[in-house]
């Protein structure tokens, strides 16, 4: 359940089964590494991102590497991307939110095109799955709460600002088990960056349902309304 913390910083919780949770804007993550606050502690160690009140700014060549542990391969299992996120620029390339993974050969990876569609990307050997979004639902000068919910039977869904996206999608084939990093505002191999804020970030091992992804939204979004 959504809850707060005492004291003077608000902690958004689920139910305790986050497999990976950095709230990017907490004092505790200011410095480098940090400890991200789910119970798995993944180590994370930022280059050139600037802490700030609402997160970690990156202007193009910044990235936060929180380690290889093994509750973020997800291969044949379904599981649930959120992060907040603000664009100062569309990328000419991919923009990535976050990603374990390398294109075409193993992981997966969420991120956003320079035509402002979101995409999920499921990667095996030699080839690739992607489901994205229309043109234009990621925006520059906004804050954004995006989602990818991937269940392992039915597919790829997702999500902005609490509500379902319409997608197309290339198929559902699980993404090859990978031994690669989680890096937070870069792509694994090619130049791929982030340029904007991301606030915080979420990984679970499971498929969340809609309505706990709007209830996600309605719970967070005040931090990122000015």
């Amino acid at each position: 359940m959504l809850g707060t913390t005492a004291g003077s910083v608000w902690t958004p919780k689920l139910d305790g089964t986050e497999v990976f949770y950095a709230p990017l804007w907490h004092p505790r993550t200011r410095l480098s590494p940090f400890s991200s606050f789910d119970r798995n502690r993944h180590v994370c160690t930022v280059t050139g991102a600037i802490w700030g009140k609402y997160g970690r700014a990156m202007d193009g060549n910044d990235y936060i590497d929180c380690g290889n542990n093994s509750a973020l391969n997800f291969t044949s299992s379904s599981f649930t991307l959120i992060a907040w996120i603000y664009a100062t620029t569309l990328p000419a390339a991919d923009g990535v939110i976050m990603r374990r993974g390398a294109d075409n050969t193993d992981g997966w990876g969420f991120l956003v095109v320079t035509t402002g569609r979101l995409y999920v990307i499921l990667d095996q050997v030699g080839a690739h799955n992607h489901t994205y979004s229309g043109p234009g639902e990621i925006t520059t000068g906004t804050w954004i709460c995006v989602g990818a919910v991937r269940d392992a039977v039915t597919g790829v869904v997702e999500y902005k600002n609490g509500d379902l996206l319409a997608v197309t999608s290339e198929g559902n084939t699980d993404p090859v088990t990978s031994a690669r990093t989680l890096k937070i505002g870069r792509d694994d191999g090619a130049a791929k960056y982030w340029e904007g804020t991301i606030g915080e970030v979420w990984a679970f091992d499971k498929a969340l349902s809609a309505s706990s992804m709007t209830r996600f939204y309605q719970s967070t979004k005040w931090r990122y309304q000015s």
